[in-house]
C-alpha cells in the first residue's frame, strides 16, 4: 500500500528555487557586463624601466614614475589589475644621446600594445622624460663608514668596524667620478650591543652613479665595559727628583676598559706627575699618559702634600 502523496519526501530541489537561482545569475552576469560597458575615471601609477647599453650611462637619473588620470571601460581596468605587466612601462634609449621624449605618447604606445581596449590618458605627471646618455667611465674606491655607530650603555667598540667588501667600483659619467675618492655609508639603525652583520644596501644615485655590487656589509665587534680600580705610583718632574717627596705617593685612579681588556691594564701603563701648583705646601697630580683603550673616570687625590729634602 502506497503512503499519500502528502507525506512523501522528495529529494529534488523545488523547480522554483532552480529557477530563482537562474534569475539570479541572469542577473548578476547583465549587472556585470553593463559596468565593465562603462567608461571610468581611475589614477594609476606605472613604473618607468630603461634599457641601457652596458658602455654607456646615465649622467642624471631620469624620473622612474608617471602618475596618471585614464579614463577608459571597466575591462580595460579590470585587464590591467589582472595582469601586472602593464605597470611598467620599458623605455630602450639605446637610439638616443640626448633626449626629451613625451611621456603621454610612451606610456600611449605602451598601453596599445599591452590592452585592446581604448584608454585615454587624461592627466601624467611628468610629461615629459629627460635624460642624457654619455659613456661609461669606472672607478675603484674604499668604503668609508660616516660617523661613529650608536651603541647601548655600557659597550663599546672591540674592534674598529669594517666593511666587506671593503671597497667597491663605482660606475657614471667621467666627470661625476673624478672628484670621488672614497664612498661613505651610514648605519641609521637601532644602537648596537652585541657583535653584528648589518646588510647595506648601495642604490644608485641621483647623478647617475652606479656600483659593481647591490650591497655590502657592515661587520661591528662589540663587547661590555666595565670598571677598573688601579693603584699608580706619583712620580716627580727630571728636575725635582732627589729634592722633595710627595705624601702620599700613589694615586687610586677609576677607568673604563672593555671586558676582553681587563687584565692587560696595568699601573705602568699610567703615568701620574706631580707639579707645582699655587700652594707652595702642595703639589697638583696630573695624568700624562694612559692606555688608549681606557676611559678615565676619576683619580684620587688630585693634591699631595709636599717634604723638602735637607741636602
Amino acid at each position: 500500500m502506497s503512503l499519500p502523496s502528502g507525506n512523501r519526501r522528495n529529494s529534488f530541489v523545488p523547480s522554483d528555487r532552480v529557477g530563482i537561482s537562474i534569475c539570479l545569475a541572469i542577473s548578476f552576469i547583465a549587472w556585470f557586463l553593463t559596468k565593465m560597458s562603462k567608461e571610468y575615471l581611475d589614477e594609476y601609477d606605472f613604473a618607468v624601466r630603461y634599457e641601457i647599453p652596458e658602455h654607456l650611462t646615465t649622467q642624471q637619473l631620469p624620473s622612474d614614475r608617471l602618475s596618471t588620470e585614464l579614463r577608459a571601460k571597466g575591462w580595460a581596468f579590470l585587464r590591467m589589475a589582472l595582469s601586472r605587466s602593464e605597470d611598467t612601462l620599458v623605455i630602450n634609449t639605446g637610439e638616443y644621446l640626448q633626449q626629451n621624449i613625451s611621456s603621454r605618447l610612451a606610456l600611449a604606445n605602451h598601453l596599445r600594445d599591452q590592452v585592446t581596449d581604448q584608454i585615454e590618458i587624461r592627466s601624467i605627471t611628468p610629461e615629459q622624460l629627460s635624460f642624457r646618455l654619455v659613456e661609461k667611465a669606472k672607478k675603484k674606491i674604499p668604503v668609508v663608514l660616516a660617523g661613529p655607530l650608536p651603541l647601548d650603555g655600557q659597550h663599546q667598540m672591540r674592534e674598529t668596524p669594517w666593511f666587506e667588501p671593503d671597497s667597491v667600483t663605482i660606475f657614471g659619467p667621467s666627470e661625476t667620478i673624478a672628484g670621488v675618492t672614497q664612498w661613505y655609508v651610514e648605519y641609521e639603525g637601532e644602537p648596537l650591543n652585541a657583535d653584528t652583520r648589518i646588510h647595506i644596501a648601495l642604490q644608485p644615485t641621483e647623478n647617475g652613479i652606479t656600483f659593481d655590487t647591490a650591497s655590502i656589509d657592515l661587520v661591528t665587534s662589540i663587547e661590555q665595559i666595565t670598571e677598573k680600580e688601579i693603584y699608580v705610583p706619583i712620580t716627580l718632574p727630571d728636575s725635582l727628583v732627589g729634592k722633595v717627596q710627595v705624601f702620599p705617593d700613589e694615586a687610586l685612579i677609576r677607568c673604563t676598559v672593555g671586558l676582553s681588556k681587563f687584565d692587560e691594564i696595568q699601573a705602568s701603563q699610567f703615568t701620574l706627575v706631580a707639579q707645582p701648583g699655587t700652594d707652595k705646601n702642595t703639589f697638583e697630580v696630573h695624568v700624562r699618559d694612559k692606555p688608549d683603550i681606557v676611559e678615565l673616570l676619576s683619580y684620587s687625590p688630585r693634591q699631595v702634600e709636599v717634604f723638602r729634602i735637607n741636602q
